[in-house]
């Protein structure tokens, strides 16, 4: 068995994935999987899994999950998963984890040290490729990894600055210096970093801009600590006042690693591929720059490595702008999995062109949410690199609205497939001042999404309620700043009232607070069948659900997009959940066409999982984008002319096309029902146009 916790939990036998749960049993794997061969008591994961308030069926549960476990690990992996007493050991071999591979790893890199730095190097970038993502990336806000989690980011970057620094003893000065801006970005009190990328700019003949980076380090250290920097920093400003001759590239080295075209493809570094799904796929090391006139790969940092066919050149690149950590980075990592494997199947290329692949994080760990300053910096990065010539994405609606603008300004073509906000495109409820006009200041449109937006999921919760038999609807609004869920409610009312289904009232919960009394009590009185949740599941949202649910037993709950995720509802929620219906926009795998169910089939074959819907959508949006590139001369402005002149027919997600505004015409939404603790598909709503306010038809 070989187990992964440097990203997201999997386990895997003989290169196939093994599907080891979710939830609680997935906590047990990964307590298990943090202390091999230690015993852990019953009373000890009894604590982690419920702490002071366990049920009296918990010593059980934690059997059942075990032998879940053992279920789904078979064979081996379940003979080493053994009980010893009243506690579990999961018995491992050294290197059946990433993370045992990884410190090896790492312990030869550093051995190796000045002595060999071209072997530091090179050991030290295969334990880095081990990494997935943020470590133990399920349980980022679990009390129980928090430590664990901490530690494992210090060695990683530990590993990184060692890296880095093989590679200045190497001369590889001038192709460090956006990676180290990025990462004192990230970790902006860390010295060595800041050193190292002083280094690297004074040897790239910068050295007032080297001397800005201790300016900045120094005031950093103040306003966080009053401290001034350390000794080491210290001196090394003074070595680049005086240029000290020691502080010069290595003799013997100095020349760029990778030598750029003045026309033509993208260069790889020989002997820097490291191949990811064995023959299959090549990621490629290419330089960072922003020469125009030579094709240049994005900056590393927030980005991944190239990846393109085995012994391929790339011509262009397509980015993806996707959650790899935070709370969406198990599903940004299965899309970004959805839009490899498209690239495969079309064996890395569009037309004449051969494709390189980059996917970015638009999120950081720290915030768990899409990061305005890196959505800025990932669009910045996409617009100077003349190579990218589309970007899937982004993921996120609030950080659409930080990349629209300069991507715009490019005239580079951006497709979705997960953006609902209905702004982006279109005025109306929901769409911030000055939207979307303010997103597009050439006037053109280079912006398109595949999914329907938030008007057409509200009249599909006004279709819903109507079809549930709701004749009285309260509607409820989070209070959240900016009151971003107003236009969803409003719409939501429109369709509602159009379908003849009453509204009795509406009202704002503020997320949070703990109890909500008098707010229950004055939606009780409004005597509603139906109540419609216009929010997310933020905070407190599940004590609501629970008293709505006390006090309305027999009404109807409805919520959107936001309370999508089900073991999270569940678990706030409890059995008040039940019942409760979600809506997501999008057709659900087992909704889809012929050409859809051969991509899951497919994809579930290959990763041993059924993607989710959005997963499914980003595979459709590869699609689009390849296609468009395909068509083009291989310039960015045709590309986006030929974006707006999509027209798919039996595409994964059925027959649509890209309208002028940059919207879908598919409007399919996907509505789920909570039954036993689980989202189950209810039904798939295409709600009419005249049920959308603004629209043509709604007039």
């Amino acid at each position: 068995m070989e187990f992964r916790i440097l990203g997201p939990l999997e386990a895997s036998e003989a290169g196939r994935e093994v599907a080891v749960g979710s939830g609680k049993q997935r906590i047990v794997l990964a307590l298990l999987l943090l202390h091999p061969n230690e015993v852990l008591s019953r009373d000890r994961l009894i604590d982690v899994l419920w702490g002071e308030s366990p049920p009296p069926t918990a010593a059980n549960m934690v059997h059942n999950y075990v032998s879940q476990l053992r279920r789904a690990l078979g064979g081996d992996g379940a003979a080493a998963l053994e009980t010893h007493g009243n506690g579990y050991l999961l018995r491992l071999e050294r290197g059946e984890r990433d993370l045992d591979r990884f410190e090896e790893l790492l312990s030869r890199g550093r051995a190796l040290g000045t002595e060999d730095p071209q072997a530091a190097a090179e050991v030290l970038r295969e334990a880095l490729a081990l990494w997935r993502g943020p470590p133990l990336a399920d349980f980022t806000y679990e009390d129980f990894a928090r430590e664990e989690i901490g530690r494992l980011e210090e060695l990683r970057l530990s590993a990184l600055e060692e890296r880095i620094e093989a590679d200045l003893a190497l001369g590889r000065h001038p192709d460090l210096v956006a990676e180290l801006r990025r990462l004192v970005g990230e970790h902006p009190l860390r010295e060595r970093l800041r050193a190292q990328l002083m280094l690297a700019l004074y040897r790239s003949g910068r050295q007032a801009e080297a001397l800005d980076v201790y300016r900045e380090a120094r005031r950093a250290l103040l306003a966080e600590h009053g401290l001034e920097p350390g000794a080491a920093l210290r001196e090394l400003e003074a070595g680049i006042l005086r240029e000290d001759p020691r502080l010069r590239a290595p003799s013997g080295f100095g020349a760029p690693l990778l030598r750029r075209r003045k026309r033509g493809p993208l260069i790889a570094a020989g002997g820097a591929a490291v191949l990811a799904a064995a023959a299959v796929v090549a990621v490629v090391a290419l330089s960072d720059g922003d020469d125009p006139s030579g094709a240049a790969a994005l900056p590393g940092g927030a980005c991944s490595p190239v990846v393109a066919a085995p012994n391929a050149t790339p011509d262009v690149l397509v980015a993806a702008d996707l959650p790899l950590s935070g709370i969406d980075r198990s599903l940004g990592t299965e899309m970004d999995a959805a839009i490899r494997y498209v690239l495969r199947e079309r064996r890395f290329r569009a037309g004449p062109d051969s494709v390189g692949y980059q996917v970015c994080d638009e999120a950081t760990r720290q915030g768990g949410v899409a990061d305005p300053r890196r959505c800025e910096q990932n669009a910045t990065a996409y617009a100077r690199t003349p190579s990218v010539i589309a970007v899937i994405g982004t993921y996120s609606s609030s950080c659409a609205r930080f990349e629209i603008p300069i991507t715009n300004h490019a005239g580079l073509a951006m497709v979705s497939p997960s953006t609902t906000a209905v702004g982006l495109t279109s005025a109306g409820p929901g769409a911030e001042p000055g939207e979307p006009d303010r997103l597009y200041p050439t006037g053109e449109r280079t912006f398109a999404r595949i999914v329907a937006d938030d008007s057409v999921l509200a009249a599909a919760n006004g279709l819903l309620a109507r079809r549930l038999g709701v004749r009285r609807l309260f509607l409820l609004e989070s209070s959240s700043p900016g009151r971003p869920f107003e236009g969803l409610v409003d719409s939501v009312r429109f369709a509602a009232e159009r379908l003849g289904v009453r509204v009795v009232g509406r009202a704002r919960w503020d997320p949070a607070a703990r109890r909500f009394p008098a707010l229950v009590e004055g939606v009780r009185q409004a005597r509603p069948d139906g109540v419609f949740l216009g929010g997310a599941l933020i905070e407190n949202e599940g004590h609501l659900i629970r008293e709505l649910r006390a006090a309305l037993p027999r009404a109807r709950l409805l919520a959107p997009d936001g309370f999508s995720a089900t073991d999270a509802l569940v678990d706030v929620a409890g059995s008040a959940a039940e019942g409760m219906t979600v809506t997501i926009a999008g057709t659900p795998p087992e909704a889809l066409g012929p050409q859809g169910r051969r991509f899951v089939a497919g994809f579930s074959e290959d990763l041993g999982v059924t993607p989710e819907t959005y997963s499914v959508y980003a595979a459709q949006a590869a699609e689009v984008v390849l296609d468009a590139v395909a068509r083009s001369d291989g310039t960015r402005a045709s590309v986006v002319r030929e974006l707006f002149e999509t027209r798919v027919q039996d595409g994964i997600v059925g027959d649509f096309s890209i309208t002028a505004t940059g919207d879908t015409t598919a409007r399919a939404i996907s509505a789920y029902r909570i039954e036993g603790g689980r989202q189950e598909l209810l039904t798939v709503l295409t709600p009419g146009r005249e049920l959308v306010p603004g629209s043509a038809a709604a007039r």
